[in-house]
Order: C-alpha cells, then structure tokens, then sequence
C-alpha cells in the first residue's frame, strides 16, 4: 500500500488550513483560551477515492461488505453504510516534513485509519477510543463471510486475532 501511495503522490491535493476543533470560523466570545477560539494547523496531502484504482487492496477493504459487516458489529450497530461521497469516501493521506492534522473532533460518528507506516521521527498518532456509549464486542467471536476473528480491546485499540 505504501508503493501505491508513493505511485499516486503526484496527484494528491494539498491542503494547509488554520481551523478550530470544531471546524468553525474561530469565535473568542467565550475567552481567548476556550477551544472555540484557538486555531489548529493541518497540512497534509490526500489521494481522493476515485483516484484510487479499483483493485488496490485499500480500496478492496474499503468497499468489502464483511469489513463493513464486522465493524458495525464491533461498534454495536445493526447496519452501517459506506460514504457515497465520489472523493472522500475514502483518502489516502500524505504527511510530509512538517504536515500535520491539528487536533479536532470528527464530524463523523467513528472513522476507520489504517496506518501504512510508521514516521520516521516524531509523529504520532492520539485518539480516544474508550467511549462508554460504544458496547464493545471484547472477546466475543465475529463470524464472518471470509473468516472467524475475535475482537479484543487493550489500551483502547481493537485486536483482530483469526480463530
């Protein structure tokens, strides 16, 4: 995957923004350090969906209807639907020297990263995944259209381990 991103870096767009958590205009009504009016940085560059050829792995496992299924059971939900969106159903994001993706809430309700590599130096990656609303499915076998997987939490990551 990451020959594939390297493959297609030189049509990814670049964005470089100011913003806040919440991804609005910044209003320091409430106090010059409320989290409303303190501006984040991101920078990176993205490969859109439909840049992404239909038979690369990434997108296999975007568009696969037993991930779909397997993380709505892991989320407790009945059903879940991919994106429709023609460009940001799925991306591949670039961070280069510098890039950044400053801290925010998601839109979304979850989102799904696969990191292809590690960073050299410096980067990390910070989220929180202990919500209590979310029933986790810990040590209750998934079955499957393609296999039988246990989902398991440790420090807030989800653990696949084939059965």
């Amino acid at each position: 995957m990451v020959a594939l991103a390297s493959q297609l870096a030189a049509q990814a767009w670049a964005s470089d923004q100011p913003h806040t958590v919440y991804f609005e205009p910044a209003d320091d009504s409430a106090g010059p350090d409320h989290p409303r009016a303190l501006l984040q940085h991101s920078a990176k560059q993205a490969i859109a969906y439909d840049q992404i050829p239909a038979d690369a792995a990434i997108r296999r496992l975007y568009e696969s209807d037993d991930l779909t299924a397997f993380i709505a059971a892991v989320l407790g939900k009945r059903v879940l639907y991919r994106s429709a969106d023609p460009l940001d159903a799925l991306e591949i994001a670039i961070f280069g020297d510098g890039d950044e993706l400053g801290w925010h809430f998601d839109n979304s309700e979850f989102s799904v990263t696969v990191m292809y590599q590690q960073a050299e130096a410096g980067g990390h990656f910070d989220y929180r995944g202990d919500d209590p609303g979310i029933p986790l499915a810990a040590g209750r076998p998934w079955r499957g259209g393609s296999g039988d997987y246990s989902v398991a939490v440790d420090n807030d990551r989800f653990l696949l381990a084939d059965t």
